[in-house]
């Protein structure tokens, strides 16, 4: 197991966030996938800033397997009952 990788959080117009770790961003789009992967700072939004938000021990593939997991279950739990607009990034 590595040693302790850092989890960011990006902020991109005040309407979208991204976890980003393991060089990969992960967001939720609503729709299939559900959460999906892209490079950091390139997903088409005006990046504003990124907060350290910790450190996780998970592996790329373990992370990796918990999106997957997600994405399993997302019709079987939130994503029928997910409202972007009122629950969505940072609408709080």
């Amino acid at each position: 197991m590595p040693g302790k990788v850092e989890v960011y959080v990006n902020v991109y117009n005040g309407y979208h966030l991204g976890l980003h770790v393991h060089n990969r961003e992960y967001s939720y789009g609503g729709g299939d996938p559900g959460v999906f992967d892209d490079p950091p700072h390139e997903h088409g939004n005006d990046f504003w800033y990124e907060v350290l938000a910790g450190f996780t021990k998970c592996t790329h593939a373990q992370v990796q397997a918990i999106v997957a997991e997600m994405n399993r279950r997302r019709d079987e739990t939130w994503h029928t009952s997910y409202r972007q607009l009122q629950n969505g990034c940072p609408s709080k």
